[in-house]
């Protein structure tokens, strides 16, 4: 989408930081998988696990964040060349984006699917979708490759705000799926 709105200049910066954004997320889904299965374990510690698992990869998110935005810059153009670098703005939005898929890792996989809230998943992600390609489309024709990398950390934002919402309801609820029970799941 953003190859048709942005600029050469801009599309090389955002498709290098899209490279190292891609890499990063090999450690949301090595994390996010190592823990699914402790997490879904039958258990009477289920709220622990999964503010456990909430806790373990938005300090991952955090973390790419922070190295996505100061060191991105730098290290794509080691990689790829001056020429075709990301800027700080592209690292900056794309990291932001890596925090909120870090969030949502733990929020869909180990929240709110055990809970039986898979609709909320579905929604969220075709929400994202839906707001998150026309942003990126028409930021990316305003503001080069960090405008179409602010388009997708919008999208994410609309994904996180509504998972976000469903397990704070989940934690108000005083819901049976904590309660533990002689036959595991």
């Amino acid at each position: 989408m953003v190859q048709f709105a942005a600029s050469a200049a801009g599309l090389a910066a955002f498709v290098s930081a899209e490279k190292l954004y891609r890499i990063g997320q090999l450690a949301t889904a090595a994390l996010g998988n190592s823990l699914q299965g402790w997490v879904s374990e039958f258990g009477a510690d289920h709220k622990h696990r999964r503010k456990f698992s909430l806790m373990a990869l938005t300090g991952l998110g955090l973390a790419g964040w922070l190295i996505m935005t100061l060191v991105g810059p730098w290290a794509s153009a080691v990689l790829f060349g001056a020429a075709l670098a990301a800027d700080f703005w592209t690292c900056f939005w794309f990291g932001l984006s890596f925090l909120l898929v870090c969030v949502t890792t733990s929020t869909g996989a180990h929240w709110l699917v055990p809970a039986k809230r898979m609709r909320v998943v579905f929604s969220s992600t075709i929400t994202g979708a839906v707001v998150g390609l026309p942003a990126m489309i028409i930021l990316s024709g305003l503001m080069g490759g960090a405008g179409g990398a602010l388009g997708l950390a919008i999208g994410e934002i609309a994904v996180t705000a509504i998972q976000l919402r469903a397990v704070l309801q989940l934690l108000q609820d005083k819901a049976p799926e904590d309660r533990t029970e002689e036959v595991p799941s």
